[in-house]
C-alpha cells in the first residue's frame, strides 16, 4: 500500500473510531468557544488599557504611557492562554480517544479529569511552546525558509508530547526529549498520518469555495452571500472533525510507538 493510500486507511479508520463516540467531536467545539471567550478577554483588556488611538477615551493610559515592554509581555500572555486552551481540550480529545480505543465508552468528563489532572504539566507546555512560537514568528519574519524549517522540526519532536505529559510520570522537559525518542520509532507512520489526514481535509476544504461561487452562478449577489456563510459553516465544521481525528490518530500511534501494538481498530499492518 503507497503512502496515499496508508494516509487514507488511517483517515477514514480515524473517522470510524469517532463515528462511534461522536460527542468527542464536542471538545475541538468547545476548544474554539473557550478560545473566542479568551480572545475577547483580551480584546477588551487591550481596549481599556491601550486603546486603538492615543485619544481613545475608552484607554486607561494613553499609547506614549504603556512601554514596550508591556506590549511584549502582554502578546505573550495572550499567545499562551491561547496555546494553553488548544493544548487542554487536545489532552482531553486524546485521552477519550485512548479510552475508546482500548474498547471503553468515555464521557466529556473523563477526557476533562484526564486532562485537569495534568493542569500544571499542561500550563508548563502552552507556556514553551507559546514561546517557542513566537520566536519561530519572529524568525520568519526575518528568514522565512529558516523559520518554517525550524518550525516543522519542532513540530515533529514535540508530535507526542501531550500524551507523553497525559500518560507517563515525566517532566515537561523531559516529555519533550521523550516524544522525540517516540517519534523516532514511528515518524513514517506518524508523518503518512498527520499529512495524508491534513491533504485530504484540506481537498474537502477547497471543495467549500464551490458553494459561494455557486451561489452566485445561480442567484447573484444574495446567492453569494448564502454561500459564503455556507461555506463558513462547512469549513468549521471540518475543522471540527479534523481536529478530533487527529487526536484519535495521535493516541493510536502513541500506543504503537511506546508498545508496539496496535489497537483493533486498525487494520493489521497498516501501522508496519
Amino acid at each position: 500500500m503507497g503512502r496515499i493510500g496508508r494516509g487514507w486507511q488511517l483517515t477514514k479508520v480515524s473517522l470510524g473510531v469517532l463515528n462511534k463516540d461522536k460527542e468527542i467531536l464536542l471538545l475541538p467545539i468547545l476548544s474554539g468557544i473557550f478560545s473566542i471567550i479568551v480572545f475577547g478577554v483580551i480584546f477588551i483588556a487591550g481596549l481599556l488599557f491601550y486603546g486603538f488611538e492615543e485619544t481613545s477615551r475608552f484607554a486607561l493610559f494613553q499609547n506614549d504611557q504603556v512601554s514596550e515592554l508591556f506590549l511584549i509581555v502582554a502578546y505573550f500572555i495572550a499567545y499562551a492562554a491561547m496555546t494553553f486552551v488548544i493544548v487542554f481540550f487536545n489532552g482531553a480529545v486524546i485521552a477519550c480517544a485512548t479510552i475508546r480505543l482500548e474498547g471503553g465508552d468515555p464521557t466529556l468528563g473523563d477526557g476533562f479529569r484526564a486532562a485537569s489532572s495534568k493542569l500544571p504539566q499542561l500550563v508548563a507546555w502552552a507556556l514553551i511552546s507559546g514561546t517557542v512560537g513566537l520566536i519561530f514568528r519572529a524568525l520568519r519574519q526575518r528568514t522565512r525558509f529558516l523559520g518554517r524549517i525550524f518550525e516543522m522540526a519542532w513540530g515533529i519532536i514535540t508530535f507526542f508530547v501531550v500524551p507523553v505529559i497525559l500518560f507517563e510520570n515525566v517532566s515537561v522537559t523531559k516529555s519533550i526529549g521523550r516524544s522525540k525518542d517516540v517519534i523516532s520509532k514511528t515518524w513514517g507512520e506518524a508523518f503518512v498520518g498527520r499529512i495524508g489526514m491534513g491533504l485530504i481535509f484540506l481537498a474537502f476544504g477547497i471543495l467549500g469555495i464551490g458553494l459561494p461561487v455557486g451561489g452566485y452562478y445561480l442567484a447573484g449577489e444574495n446567492g453569494l452571500i448564502v454561500g459564503a456563510i455556507a461555506a463558513f459553516i462547512y469549513w468549521m465544521v471540518l475543522i471540527v472533525i479534523y481536529s478530533a481525528a487527529n487526536g484519535v490518530l495521535t493516541a493510536a500511534l502513541y500506543r504503537y510507538a511506546t508498545t508496539g501494538e496496535v489497537y483493533p481498530d486498525y487494520p493489521a499492518g497498516l501501522m508496519k
